[in-house]
């Protein structure tokens, strides 16, 4: 594939949107679109442009939308001229209809705290009554009792601005491919490459890095970008890729290749190109799939190899030259490997994490999910959390790991659909209570 900045996945209305501005603004932009049989935004709604009485309760959101519909006729001019494709793009307002008295008034509280969040941007519109809708609606209907209008809002033919940005991507230099369904995105940021057995092939993480990962670098920045903000009230625009949030976590790998002038290599549960033995995985009673201790002795604390002789039975061994310093050890470390081995066959994970760490060397059990999952110790601080859902039955999982003053993050299940119904109808719209019965009566509301 042709080099480019930045791959865009979906060619439709919001994917079209992203890389149609990502390419006039210089950006070399691959668009891989499943094409047609795709969700469409194109073919789900009729082109409006809507700005009427939108973003009451939240007004950063309700100025955001004003300002994009205002730049909407700069739009759709620069893609006509720029493909020829006529968008039939209109700005001829719009009405609200009212049936009833209650509905009229409520939608007329509604507009004017619009256009009292609006601020300085100014909101203007009119609340019509029969006669004056009547006017511009001929053959009106018996309940309509009058209308919000607004010059605001507007109209297109979605599948001819879908059209339009195609063709202006690829006259921008873009590539367009079509018929690309794309069903999973990998980062390529290394892991694979130093994941596995030294003679096997490359091996996927167990763990979820990328996307947890790179969620987590964001996140960080984000708080400390938003304690700035309250410090200097100074505002930043922050990105992130996930290739590049990988990066971020195989810093010792590259230190390998710093120090070797070489890709850093796979070594299973070993270290690449490591300076110190014994370090890795080692066997353990009673032979079970997980059934291993990981030791690390250090290069910066030698005494680790002599406590650990002591330990596994094997005194003799202190001072002989065939393993007296790190490099020497790392030259015979499969011997090395086998006298450690030899000694922790005999005991369980348990009783040689018990003795080698009593002795200060640093060691560790492989503990699976389940064992995790029955330790006791992580519900009673909280770490492992039953959830309590609804529908489903219950789920026990862990929670955040941070202990904020000393108490975990409890555990909630996520919203059914419609739960918060009511709550947004009413603190949203501005609906009272028969309003949104009438709506759940109607089936237009859950």
């Amino acid at each position: 594939m042709a080099a480019c900045d930045a791959i865009v996945i979906g060619g439709g209305m919001v994917g079209g949107a992203i890389a149609f501005g990502l390419a006039r603004a210089g950006a070399r932009v691959t668009v891989f679109d499943e094409g047609d049989v795709a969700f469409r935004a194109a073919r789900a709604n009729f082109g409006n442009i809507s700005v009427q009485g939108k973003g009451v309760g939240r007004p950063e959101y309700l100025r955001w939308t004003r300002r994009s519909a205002d730049l909407w006729p700069t739009l759709a001019s620069e893609l006509t001229e720029r493909t020829g494709v006529n968008l039939a793009f209109r700005r001829p307002g719009a009405l609200r209809l009212c049936l009833g008295e209650d509905e009229w008034n409520a939608r007329a509280r509604l507009m004017e705290d619009v256009r009292a969040e609006s601020g300085n941007l100014g909101y203007d519109y009119d609340m019509l009554d029969r006669d004056a809708v009547a006017e511009m609606v001929p053959g009106l209907g018996p309940d309509v009792v009058g209308a919000s209008f607004t010059l605001y809002d507007s109209e297109c033919t979605p599948l001819y601005v879908l059209r339009s940005m195609h063709a202006a991507i690829t006259g921008l230099g873009g590539r367009y491919v079509p018929g690309a369904r794309v069903t999973a995105v990998k980062a390529a940021g290394g892991t694979f490459s130093v994941t596995g057995e030294p003679d096997g092939p490359p091996t996927r993480p167990g763990i979820s890095i990328g996307d947890t990962g790179t969620g987590m670098v964001m996140a960080f920045t984000i708080a400390s970008a938003l304690h700035k903000r309250k410090e200097t009230g100074e505002g930043h625009h922050l990105q992130v890729a996930m290739q590049d949030a990988i990066l971020h976590y195989m810093r010792t790998n590259f230190a390998t290749t710093g120090r070797t002038g070489k890709p850093a290599g796979r070594a299973g549960s070993k270290i690449a190109n490591s300076q110190s033995a014994p370090k890795g995985l080692f066997p353990c009673a009673p032979g079970g799939p997980n059934d291993y201790v990981y030791i690390s002795t250090s290069t910066a604390n030698p005494d680790h190899w002599n406590r650990l002789l002591k330990v596994v039975g094997r005194k003799d061994l202190i001072g002989d030259e065939l393993y007296l310093t790190p490099r020497d050890r790392v030259a015979r470390e499969p011997e090395v490997d086998e006298i450690v081995s030899a000694w922790t066959r005999t005991k369980t994970k348990f009783e040689a994490m018990e003795q080698i760490g009593g002795e200060g060397i640093p060691i560790g059990p492989v503990l699976d999910t389940m064992e995790l999952n029955n330790d006791v110790t992580f519900e009673q601080r909280g770490i492992m959390q039953t959830m309590v859902h609804p529908v489903h039955k219950p789920f026990k999982m862990p929670t955040w790991p941070v202990r904020v003053d000393g108490q975990p993050t409890r555990l909630k299940p996520s919203p059914m659909l419609g739960e918060h119904t009511d709550e947004v109808l009413r603190d949203w719209l501005k609906l009272d209570g028969d309003a949104v019965a009438d709506l759940k009566m109607e089936g237009a509301a859950k």
